[in-house]
């Protein structure tokens, strides 16, 4: 596939664009991708676009995945949604 910092400006791109289009793609990358900074972007910006959708994702994330960014950002991401 693509190279990890790609797919981490693709999924920064996608938080920016706001479209909910992009929320599926979003958890798959959140859930399956092996770099810890994809998912951490991921997850920021399934924060920023604000769909309750990814809550169970982004729930997971926050309590199981194995690295501390990814937990945070999933973090800030439920504050955002709940916010919203």
């Amino acid at each position: 596939l693509y190279d990890n910092g790609i797919r981490t400006n693709a999924a920064e791109a996608l938080g920016k664009i706001g479209d909910l289009k992009a929320v599926d793609p979003l958890i798959g990358a959140l859930k399956y991708d092996k770099d810890q900074y994809v998912r951490s972007t991921a997850a920021k910006s399934l924060g920023v676009i604000g769909d309750t959708k990814a809550v169970d994702a982004l729930t997971y994330a926050a309590q199981h995945d194995e690295e501390m960014n990814v937990r945070y950002f999933a973090e800030y991401a439920l504050n955002e949604i709940q916010d919203k």
